[in-house]
């Protein structure tokens, strides 16, 4: 049996009046049922089925059925919040060095974006190495604004840490954000 809780959610996801009056009147309506949202259902599964190479999570197994093609499970990066301070000093930092096109990318695609991507990366240019030791202390100096380390790192090694990471260039936005929490005491979620 169906609780008055379930229909209402169904009727409300599905727009069946009947459902919707029935509950109202403390009960389930008689004729509600899957031919009272066919219209409202099927166009949900033509919304997924068309947008289905950028799903957040695995479809329920009817879905998967009804579309008969596979689905491209497609989440954010789970550290990737913009509630965290580490992330936002991440991404504020490294706009300086992006494109354009990266920009207009958006927050959620870039955690994705590495280094070696960025416009300060050259290796071959006599200068890198100068410019992955400027980049490192600009981004520690401006994340840390009086927070502290943690773990026993000090200006120094958290510079040496994201030396490292600019000359390597094989880092994620969400990876660089990760580090520069794990050594600078940086807040939990600051919404």
């Amino acid at each position: 049996m169906i609780s008055a809780l379930t229909a209402a959610a169904i009727a409300r996801l599905f727009g069946s009046p009947h459902c919707i009056e029935g509950v109202a009147h403390g009960g389930l309506a008689q004729r509600a049922g899957p031919d009272d949202w066919r219209e409202n259902l099927t166009r949900s599964v033509s919304y997924m089925a068309a947008n289905r190479d950028r799903v957040g999570q695995e479809p329920a197994a009817w879905l998967a059925d009804a579309v008969a093609d596979s689905f491209t499970v497609d989440r954010d990066h789970p550290s990737w919040d913009r509630n965290k301070l580490a992330v936002l000093d991440t991404y504020q930092f490294l706009a300086e060095q992006m494109t354009q096109s990266q920009k207009d990318n958006g927050f959620v695609a870039n955690s994705e974006l590495t280094l070696n991507e960025l416009r300060y990366f050259d290796p071959g240019d006599p200068n890198f190495m100068g410019r992955c030791r400027d980049l490192a202390r600009r981004l520690v100096d401006f994340a840390e604004q009086g927070m502290g380390y943690r773990d026993g790192h000090d200006f120094a090694s958290a510079v040496d840490l994201f030396i490292a990471a600019f000359k390597g260039g094989d880092r994620r936005f969400c990876e660089v954000a990760l580090t520069l929490n794990t050594v600078i005491a940086c807040p939990g979620l600051i919404s």
